[in-house]
């Protein structure tokens, strides 16, 4: 398909300019898809820290986000864990 002007000659610009905004469009999108994926697993981290190992008496964590577990350990090196859906 050719984008012709008025004179019948081809319009490269128009078509570096359709390119660049389809490249445009698809950088935002995944750059909104990877913060999101980033907030999901910043929001665990939280709920590991706050919900699991804070209310059970444990001072450090560790969220391993690829197999969704939490790790908590007690200052008397007692370890716990949990899997987080």
């Amino acid at each position: 398909m050719k984008t012709i002007d008025r004179k019948g000659e081809v319009n490269v610009w128009m078509i570096i300019a359709i390119a660049f905004m389809i490249l445009f469009l698809l950088t935002i999108a995944v750059l909104i898809w990877l913060v999101s994926i980033g907030l999901g697993i910043m929001d665990k981290e939280v709920e590991c820290q706050v919900n699991i190992c804070t209310n059970k008496g444990y001072s450090t964590y560790y969220y391993d986000e690829v197999s969704s577990v939490c790790y908590c350990t007690g200052e008397d090196g007692e370890g716990y864990q949990e899997f987080l859906k």
